[in-house]
């Protein structure tokens, strides 16, 4: 089967859409998990990699990771888009990101070597 880039470009924008679901949430270690995700972060997670300054600050920030799947269904990702950058939110999404487990498909797009893009906000409690 052929997949020309346009879908391909569709496919990743998709993945990056239902991954916004997996952002902290406002509620204690509750999260939608994206649709992909057999694991992924809690609250709990974002909170203990939350830069200090930035917390101290109450500055809440948006990152977006681009992320290749390894074999072991994990992501190995590099912070593409931060918006506060140098605050220690890339460094962050990063370590959060370790958290995610992909679940077991044949899905073409969530196999190891891909590339999925991954968007992440951190958040502060209200």
């Amino acid at each position: 089967m052929n997949v020309s880039p346009a879908n391909t470009r569709l496919a990743i924008i998709g993945l990056a859409l239902i991954a916004c679901a997996a952002c902290a949430s406002t509620q204690p270690d509750t999260v939608s998990w994206p649709a992909w995700a057999e694991k992924g972060p809690m609250f709990r997670d974002y909170m203990a990699v939350y830069p200090a300054r930035a917390k101290r600050l109450g500055l809440e920030s948006s990152v977006r990771l681009i992320c290749t799947i390894d074999t072991n269904r994990r992501l190995d990702c590099t912070p593409d888009w931060e918006q506060h950058p140098g605050a220690g939110f890339g460094e962050a999404a990063v370590v959060v990101s370790k958290r995610f487990v992909l679940k077991k498909t044949g899905e073409p797009e969530l196999q190891p070597g891909k590339i999925v893009i991954v968007p992440m906000a951190f958040r502060l409690e209200d």
